[in-house]
């Protein structure tokens, strides 16, 4: 059978199109993460706003210079700094209001990691192997295989903040059902008192 020019402008748009389609496929796919400052006062969204946009700038700087970095052992330890990076991220993404409570993980810890892997891979490409720079590598990589430590202790600063204004609410709650009359004193008392399921029977043995 013969086949129109119309019908060959169909099928060599449709290969294009399928080809287009199988190529952004394979692309990376770049996530672009908003932070939601809606229950945010103004001029603390603004701050929010640019703490978050330099965490997350950061964490890509220290990503791409660890996909360069040569020393398979940094490469790893780097590989848990950025998993500690990761948990604190989705935490403050999660809870927007507590960014604030980040500023030294953003400001000092994150953008000292950034700058000092970078320069690590710099010295690295220069593929020189004096005695002076195989010192400043060695105090580079000293100094960076501790900061997942540093990143966790700062997620624990900053989790810690919630669970005291948690504790404080609930003790606000507490002491109002108390005032309303309610107590779980009953319960303690008799902790091995049960209700009785109806349609439930056991017969004697």
């Amino acid at each position: 059978y013969g086949i129109s020019s119309d019908q060959e402008g169909v099928g060599l748009l449709l290969m294009v199109a399928m080809r287009i389609s199988i190529y952004k496929g394979q692309l990376p796919q770049k996530e672009v993460r908003k932070l939601d400052i809606s229950r945010l006062a103004a001029e603390q969204a603004d701050t929010a706003l640019a703490d978050w946009e330099k965490a997350r700038e950061d964490y890509n700087r220290v990503e791409a210079a660890r996909a360069k970095i040569r020393d398979s052992q940094l490469s790893r330890q780097l590989g848990l700094m950025q998993q500690e990076a990761a948990r604190l991220l989705n935490y403050v993404e999660k809870h927007p209001e507590r960014i604030a409570a980040a500023g030294r993980f953003i400001h000092y810890y994150q953008d000292r990691a950034a700058s000092l892997c970078e320069q690590y891979r710099e010295l690295e490409e220069t593929k020189l192997e004096t005695a002076q720079v195989q010192q400043v590598k060695a105090r580079l990589k000293e100094t960076l295989v501790s900061f997942d430590e540093a990143y966790n202790a700062e997620f624990t600063k900053i989790l810690n903040n919630q669970l005291l204004d948690m504790d404080a609410e609930l003790t606000v709650m507490q002491q109002s059902l108390q005032a309303e009359g309610i107590s779980n004193s009953s319960r303690e008392q008799d902790p091995l008192k049960s209700e009785t399921l109806p349609g439930l029977m056991i017969s004697p043995s």
